[in-house]
């Protein structure tokens, strides 16, 4: 009986190890380039798209387009905006962990209103011009080879137009998030 316990052992022992060395090896190549959307807000209509690319071992620079229409009673409304990204990682590993920005760029926004109680008279304005922002983030690189991206970020952003360009409901700073996933390679 104990013959056959060391054996089964031994055996055991045999096919676990010969098991982890047949495991596809981890990939440690970094990544330098990132692709990534928005999908929850997505859900609500604000969809987001950005390439980031490492551009030192600390910093990366990064492209971004958002684009929204809410569809309010009575109302018409887009949002159009892209931004050019620069990013920080004091840790020393540009696309991975925790970052602080900045970004600059251009927005257009256009509203349309309706009376909608009366269902008479619409109205019109639009504002375009340049944004700046600020922002904080933490990013991950997941998966066997780091091939999976997931970043989450909270920040603020400011159009720099005249307010009497647009209705009164539209704000010129507001806050911003984010929470994507997307491909690192």
């Amino acid at each position: 009986m104990r013959r056959y316990l060391v054996i089964s052992g031994a055996l055991a022992i045999g096919v676990l190890s010969s098991a982890a060395a047949a495991q596809v090896p981890v990939s440690t190549t970094p990544k330098h380039t990132v692709i990534s959307v928005q999908p929850i807000s997505a859900m609500i209509a604000v969809y987001a798209v950005e390439i980031e690319q490492a551009v030192g071992a600390a910093m990366s620079l990064g492209v971004g387009g958002t684009f929204w229409s809410p569809d309010f009673a009575g109302q018409d409304m887009t949002y159009t905006s892209g931004d050019l990204k620069l990013r920080y990682y004091p840790q020393g590993r540009a696309l991975e962990g925790f970052a602080f920005g900045m970004s600059a760029g251009y927005t257009h926004i256009k509203d349309k209103s309706t009376d909608v109680i009366f269902g008479t008279g619409t109205s019109e304005h639009t504002a375009s011009g340049p944004t700046i922002g600020a922002n904080i983030e933490y990013n991950w690189l997941l998966g066997q080879n780091n091939g999976f991206f997931l970043g989450l970020g909270v920040g603020a952003k400011r159009i720099i137009a005249k307010s009497d360009d647009v209705s009164d409901d539209v704000k010129f700073g507001y806050p911003t998030a984010r929470i994507s996933i997307g491909a690192a390679f």
